[in-house]
């Protein structure tokens, strides 16, 4: 679907609308992307977003310094581009925010379709945590309490005896109940954490035809924080896990997917995780 783009926005980045190709994404429940091509050959692909109102301009300095540490060990990310002006965003006449990636050829999974793609995946954000294990990044911009597990569960418990619906209040009551029997996390490192693993956020490409799928990059990169390796991993294999995939109710875990993803993330995590957080 070919769309049309504030001019301004465009010209933010030097660029006429007679002289690219836009194309809607087919994919992205956050952010409005579509994939900018200059006319000519040989001219680098980008990816062009029309920023949530939930994020600031700020989270692109984030993204910039640990896709920029990335780049720097070797691993692939998108990367923000800067507009002629200097500024990490272009606004349009509705003030609405705009931003600029680079882009990875790839593609991505709505659900894990077999284990190989899960250890693939888990290798990846191993490699991910080892190469920002050294990143000293004070980061701009934080979407507080979205991984605060306690204030979720007082939530929960506050609002549960509000509702009239069994399913709902029976769900309710045993999620409260397993909860009681975590284990705290005790003292463990927050680490640099994409914070939203979804299997979608991996970008794969394959190698050759027929071979196994190689988890190429992390995408969506707005949600880094310094989180416990267990909200960051415990996250990801939800969606990893599932085989039914994201927002489905009936939902079930599948073992051989869970082992695949450790065995992965184990193989080059390795040296890193203190024995608390193991």
């Amino acid at each position: 679907m070919i769309e049309v783009i504030p001019a301004e926005v465009l010209a933010a980045w030097g660029f006429a609308p007679e002289t690219i190709t836009l194309v809607r994404a087919p994919s992205g429940l956050i952010q409005t992307t579509f994939l900018l091509t200059p006319q000519g050959a040989g001219a680098p692909r980008y990816v062009l977003q029309r920023m949530h109102h939930i994020f600031s301009a700020a989270v692109l300095e984030d993204i910039d310094a640990v896709s920029a540490h990335l780049a720097l060990k070797g691993l692939d990310t998108p990367r923000p581009v800067r507009t002629t002006g200097g500024t990490w965003v272009a606004r349009d006449s509705d003030g609405r925010l705009w931003r600029l990636l680079t882009f990875l050829d790839g593609f991505t999974y709505e659900k894990v379709p077999d284990p190989r793609v899960a250890h693939a995946a888990g290798q990846l954000v191993g490699r991910f945590h080892r190469a920002t294990a050294d990143l000293a990044h004070r980061f701009a911009f934080v979407r507080v309490g979205v991984h605060d597990t306690a204030a979720h569960l007082a939530k929960l418990a506050r609002l549960l005896p509000t509702t009239n619906d069994a399913h709902t209040r029976a769900l309710g009551e045993r999620i409260l109940a397993r909860a009681q029997t975590l284990p705290a996390l005790g003292d463990v490192p927050e680490r640099v954490a994409h914070g939203d693993l979804k299997i979608s956020n991996v970008l794969f490409c394959a190698p050759n035809p027929g071979g196994a799928a190689v988890a190429r990059a992390l995408i969506d990169l707005d949600t880094l924080a310094r989180l416990p390796l267990a909200v960051e991993l415990g996250d990801a294999l939800r969606s990893w896990c599932n085989p039914r995939a994201e927002d489905i109710a009936h939902t079930e875990l599948d073992l051989d997917i869970l082992r695949a993803a450790l065995t992965g993330y184990a193989e080059t995590a390795r040296g890193l995780i203190t024995r608390n957080e193991a």
